[in-house]
């Protein structure tokens, strides 16, 4: 069995401008086999990251404190003690909408495909989108989502390509208009 580690070349392009729910990203898709390619699928997911961010503030002894700045014993001295800050977080990714547009198909060495697909973004918000506007005032913890695009082919007998692009998406405001 041959195995191609770089079957096709693969890219995509798309309106750089801010979507929101419900919207429809238009995407061309280009493809250029390294030879005959047979494909099983093509598709592009647009992904939602949530980052969950929490500052810890704890308090810490300081070896020597002020006494070691003149030059005294930092031994003896425990004066001085300093405030530590550390940020926990805790990241969680999942495919939000997603758009097959090209399954079992055998591309041939020398002709390049173009290919237009429309990604429908579903209009659900993100899994922690509530909890974040709960958050909105403290200062300590916070949610932010990050969008990308990923344009990927699903190659038989060879390295599946996969290219991603960031993509703003606009979440709905909270309830209260801020």
């Amino acid at each position: 069995m041959v195995y191609k580690l770089k079957p096709l070349e693969l890219s995509f392009d798309f309106e750089d401008r801010t979507y929101e729910l419900g919207d429809t990203i238009d995407i061309l898709v280009n493809l250029t086999p390294n030879g005959d390619v047979s494909v099983r699928e093509v598709r592009v997911d647009l992904v939602c990251e949530e980052i969950y961010s929490r500052n810890q503030r704890g308090i810490g002894m300081g070896i020597g404190g002020a006494s070691s700045i003149a030059g005294g014993n930092i031994f003896k001295s425990t004066d001085y003690v300093s405030a530590s800050t550390s940020v926990d977080q805790r990241r969680e990714t999942y495919v939000h909408s997603t758009v097959v547009f090209l399954n079992n198909e055998t591309l041939r060495s020398g002709e390049s495909l173009a290919h237009r697909a429309n990604l429908q973004i579903q209009p659900l918000s993100p899994t922690h989108l509530e909890e974040a506007m709960d958050l909105v005032r403290d200062a300590d913890s916070s949610w932010t989502f990050k969008w990308t695009l990923v344009a990927s082919v699903n190659v038989a007998r060879g390295r599946d390509p996969k290219r991603q692009r960031k993509v703003k998406v606009k979440l709905p405001p909270a309830p209260g208009g801020n």
